[in-house]
């Protein structure tokens, strides 16, 4: 067996740092041990750390390659056994080791379990701690009135738990340059809050590891890397170990320099998820080595949990609240532009244009025409932008906060204009509207010079940069960047004026689609209330006009005949008009636009089927028979195409003729109308029929061709329609003095035809 270490050795030879393979450093810092088993039952040990040999009391050839409960008690073998088994990872697990209590924190890559051992006794997190902690923060999110304010009562609060020397909250903005949000610190340290770092300091693949590992430690920042170990094959390969979600994995030694030259000995960072982003960290930092307990770490990372829980409602309700604002004006400019004549002809409305995505100039552009208003660039300069804008628009629109960047000829005016919000308006080459953003009157604070490289020496090796003076930026062609809810409050804007630029042309037909619009919003309203209507304010003074009339029979039996007869119709009347509401109310559900009425593989055997056993007694009674031939799968939905055939089948018993057994026949074939494949399917009976020059009205809603001798509403064929509507198909109907017949036809694809 020959045992090699796995340390990466490709550091000294990066050019940049975004190249360094952090994730496999192939060491751990030495204030635990690492131990990785294989999936396999006995859980063989495939990876541990040099130091494994001092804190078991064996060589690394006595640890690899043998079963982990080698070096555990039995118990603490069965219970981790359970513990890998059911992947408990959001758990810690405790066990002893050569007679030292230790927490293990695990995790899974690949077929792989890496334990991470850190001794005890620790801090401990009691149900008391927990509680006052979420209680402190409670009422910190309750008094505090901004998200900065919520970040600093975290940072005090991270602070009071850890004992750490400083604690910021530091925030990412969209290209990852961080900025202290937050700080908590000793009185006689330097502050850092409002210093901004480049994006560089934390470079893409640590910022992917903070997305897996939502909390790191470093105990010193002069500790000496611990190799991790294994068995070398018989190839001479190395099999590198992903450390992503290791807690004591070894820190990049770029990293531990830039915190060196920053004087800082110690730290913890906690990840700030939000929306799947890395949005900023808990950052503390001590100027000595400091060894946080395992579970201190964790009431710390509770208050990362409690802070995340923060940013989106804090962040929305921020974003709501300028929505809310921004809405009103927008309210203001529609009812302003829709009382102007030509509203581009009046500077008031134009000025208030200006103010809807809180711009400091506007330019509107109708046939060409271009009409300013409050700060722009000159004419010239806008007809130079003009093409430029619509060749770089994106759906009809563009946006940048630093024109001269993407625009060099805006550098000319970019006090002026240095951040842009285009849209065009129907026409691009003659219709469209600028909104245009002056530049940010803003010094920007770096922790040193974020321009300056890495090394002065160009043939010298990578180092991180060494100076986190205050270095100040003034800003030069940036606007203050647009926020979403003015996007959006621009949006709408040139949506509307868009609109609005049509009804120039139109003004007569908008109004008559106005007048529609409310006119079909008000009929909307109104359908809306039918189920109510429907279900109560009609059909309880019918249920009660009923119970009169029947106590009426049943109290007065002197009662003459005539006003027994009248009582007894109105009591029919008062049924049929519940009977009515009912149908009605089955008719209007039949709406195919419903997301749950999603078309599927419908067997229309067993509908009929199941249909038919419901009017097993009813054709038992009426001596009816219901002959079906073997019918197709269509795509449909169930329970409409079950009472399709209800109300057909219904429909034939309730019109057979007295003295004629009745007979209704289902059959099905394959057609093609105007090269279009159907399934038809067909009903027929030998009732008594109705007249043929009835057969398109005989689907309209209470639609009935018999007299009242015959039951029903007259509403069932018009169900019968909408399902067919429902499923992009067609019903007709045949009518004679010897029957009925109805023809289905469902719509087949190609491939199904």
């Amino acid at each position: 067996m020959r045992v090699v270490d796995i340390v990466n050795k490709e550091n000294q030879s990066l050019e940049s740092c975004d190249q360094e393979p952090i994730h496999i450093p192939g060491a751990i810092q030495p204030h635990g041990f690492l131990i990785t088993v294989d999936s396999s039952a006995q859980h063989i040990i495939q990876y541990c750390s040099a130091n494994c040999a001092d804190i078991l009391n064996r060589k690394a050839t006595h640890i690899l390659g043998r079963p982990i409960c080698d070096i555990l008690a039995a118990d603490d073998c069965a219970r981790l056994g359970h513990y890998l088994a059911n992947e408990l990872f959001d758990t810690s697990f405790a066990c002893t080791v050569m007679d030292a209590g230790f927490n293990i924190t695990a995790h899974k890559v690949n077929d792989l379990y890496t334990l991470e051992f850190e001794q005890t006794p620790d801090g401990s997190l009691t149900v008391t701690d927990q509680f006052n902690q979420t209680k402190r923060f409670v009422r910190n999110i309750q008094q505090a009135e901004s998200l900065q304010e919520v970040c600093q009562s975290i940072a005090d609060e991270t602070r009071s738990i850890t004992g750490y020397d400083r604690v910021m909250i530091y925030r990412f903005d969209k290209d990852y340059n961080g900025e202290v949000f937050a700080e908590s610190k000793r009185d006689d340290i330097q502050s850092f809050l409002g210093h901004h770092y480049p994006h560089t300091d934390i470079p893409a693949q640590a910022r992917e590891l903070y997305l897996k590992n939502l909390l790191r430690i470093i105990v010193d920042v002069h500790y000496i890397p611990v190799p991790i170990l294994t068995i070398a094959d018989s190839t001479a390969n190395i099999r590198q170990l992903d450390m992503s979600h290791a807690i004591l994995r070894s820190v990049s030694p770029m990293h531990i320099e830039y915190l060196k030259n920053m004087g800082v000995g110690a730290t913890l960072t906690i990840s700030l998820i939000e929306n799947k982003k890395l949005w900023g960290l808990i950052a503390c930092h001590h100027y000595t080595p400091k060894q946080v307990p395992f579970y201190t770490r964790l009431a710390a990372q509770l208050q990362g949990h409690f802070l995340t829980s923060q940013i989106s409602v804090r962040e929305s309700a921020a974003e709501n609240e300028l929505a809310g604002i921004l809405d009103g004006r927008l309210d203001y400019i529609l009812k302003s532009i829709a009382q102007a004549d030509n509203f581009l002809t009046e500077p008031r409305i134009l000025h208030k244009i200006t103010d809807i995505p809180n711009a400091t100039g506007v330019a509107v552009i109708r046939n060409g025409i271009i009409a300013p208003a409050r700060s722009t660039p000159s004419l010239e300069q806008i007809k130079e932008l003009l093409p430029w804008l619509i060749s770089q628009s994106v759906d009809g629109s563009y946006t940048t906060d630093s024109l001269s960047q993407h625009f060099p000829p805006a550098a000319a005016y970019g006090r002026i204009a240095s951040g842009i919000l285009y849209h065009n308006l129907g026409n691009a080459d003659k219709d469209g509207i600028i909104w245009f953003r002056s530049e940010m009157d803003e010094t920007i604070n770096w922790a040193g010079n974020p321009t300056k490289g890495d090394s002065e020496d160009p043939g010298a090796r990578l180092t991180p940069r060494k100076s986190f003076e205050l270095w100040q930026e003034k800003v030069k062609n940036k606007s203050i960047e647009w926020k979403t809810p003015e996007l959006n409050a621009a949006a709408k804007l040139a949506h509307l004026m868009q609109g609005q630029f049509y009804s120039m042309y139109l003004e007569e037909e908008e109004r008559r689609y106005i007048q529609l619009t409310n006119s079909l919003k008000k009929a909307n309203e109104e359908l809306a209330n039918l189920n109510w209507i429907g279900t109560h304010d009609l059909k309880e003074p019918l249920r009660k006009i009923q119970i009169f009339a029947s106590r009426i029979l049943r109290a007065d039996d002197q009662a003459s005949p005539m006003i027994r007869d009248f009582v007894g119709r109105m009591q029919k009347s008062a049924t049929r008009m519940q009977e009515l509401i009912a149908d009605l109310l089955e008719y209007s559900k039949l709406n195919s636009s419903n997301p749950s009425d999603v078309l599927k593989e419908v067997d229309l055997n067993e509908i009929v089927h199941n249909v038919a056993q419901q009017f097993e007694m009813d054709s038992e009674e009426i001596k009816a028979s219901i002959k079906v031939s073997k019918l197709p799968t269509i795509k449909g939905i169930s329970f409409q195409l079950t009472q399709l055939f209800v109300n057909l089948i219904d429909n034939s018993l309730k019109f057979a003729k007295k003295d004629h057994a009745a007979e209704i026949e289902i059959k099905s074939d394959t057609v093609r109308i105007e090269d279009i494949p159907y399934s038809k399917v067909t009903v027929s009976d030998n009732g008594i029929g109705f007249n043929n020059a009835h057969r398109g009205k005989i689907f309209d809603v209470f639609q009935r061709l018999h007299s009242d001798a015959f039951q029903g509403t007259g509403i069932g064929l018009a169900i019968c329609k909408k399902v067919m509507e429902n499923h992009h198909g067609k019903i007709a109907a045949i009518g004679s003095t010897s029957g009925a017949t109805f023809e289905l036809y469902f719509p087949l694809t190609e491939k199904e035809s």
